[in-house]
């Protein structure tokens, strides 16, 4: 289930710019910047600053992305516009030059989505957070 988003996201991020390995997991793929790029680790925390935060970590010089059932067309979408919103000033990055989710990717899974938290339990990261 997880296969054709994360080839989405390798696609994508590659229209970008990024550097992303042939054969990667299906559940993890890892976006090297190119040499007129920020830092992954400035990438990420720049992402976690957005208005829309988007959760991805920084491996070896490179940002993991690790979505799950739980991730949307539409949390896939606010990584790529993060990304291009990061990099908007990087050699004329613009979201124009990127596809939108395609039909692979189904544009609801809310059902697998994390259980709502009980008058006696934490509340759950709001969905809201794009944690890939």
């Amino acid at each position: 289930a997880l296969a054709p988003f994360t080839r989405q996201i390798a696609l994508r991020a590659a229209a970008l710019g990024f550097q992303v390995p042939a054969q990667h997991s299906v559940c993890i793929v890892g976006l090297r910047p190119a040499p007129w790029m920020p830092p992954a680790e400035a990438i990420v925390r720049q992402l976690e600053g957005l208005p829309r935060p988007v959760l991805v970590a920084e491996r070896f010089g490179a940002i993991r992305v690790s979505p799950y059932l739980y991730n949307t067309a539409d949390d896939l979408d606010g990584l790529i516009d993060g990304l291009v919103a990061v990099l908007g000033g990087s050699s004329g990055v613009t979201s124009a030059k990127v596809p939108r989710s395609v039909g692979c990717v189904p544009a609801r899974r809310r059902s697998l989505s994390p259980r709502r938290a009980g008058p006696d339990q934490p509340s759950a990261t709001p969905l809201s957070r794009s944690k890939l």
